[in-house]
C-alpha cells in the first residue's frame, strides 16, 4: 500500500527512510542513501542515563551529571534521531510499520525491500 504525495520523475529517489519496529535490520544501496529508524531504540537514550545510579538522589544527580558530561556529543546525535523519528511518524500520518518514506514525498508501507521500494516509486512517480 502507498500513500503518493508528490513525487519526481527521476530513476531513484535521492532518500529512503524506513520505519521498523523492533527489528535490527542493515539496509544500504549503491545509489540511493537509506535511513532506518527503529522504534525499538525509542526511548532508550533516557533510560540509559538513569541505569545503574546511586539510590541517594544527591548522588545519582551527580553520576548522572558526569554521565551526561562526558558523552555529551553521543546523547545529543541520539535524542536528535529520537526526534527525527517522531517527527516523520507525525509529518506524514504514518499509521502502521514498516514504512518507507521516499524523498520526504511517498510513504510506503509494509516492506523493507529496498528494490520493491524502488519499483512502487518508480511506478507512481510516472
Amino acid at each position: 500500500m502507498c500513500l503518493s504525495v508528490q513525487v519526481s520523475g527521476a530513476d531513484y529517489p535521492e532518500l529512503i527512510r524506513i520505519i521498523v519496529v523492533d527489528t535490527s535490520v542493515v539496509i544500504e544501496h549503491p545509489v540511493v542513501k537509506t535511513l532506518v529508524y527503529d522504534l525499538s531504540h525509542v526511548g532508550q537514550t533516557a533510560q540509559s542515563l538513569s541505569t545503574n545510579l546511586a539510590p541517594q538522589e544527591s548522588i545519582a544527580k551527580l553520576q548522572a551529571q558526569a554521565l551526561i558530561e562526558n558523552n555529551i556529543d553521543t546523547i545529543k546525535r541520539a535524542l536528535e534521531f529520537e526526534a527525527e523519528t517522531y517527527w516523520l511518524i507525525h509529518q506524514f500520518d504514518i499509521e502502521r510499520y514498516p514504512a518507507a518514506v521516499v524523498n520526504d514525498q511517498a510513504v510506503i508501507y509494509d516492506t523493507i525491500d529496498l528494490d520493491e521500494i524502488i519499483q512502487i516509486w518508480r511506478t507512481i512517480s510516472r
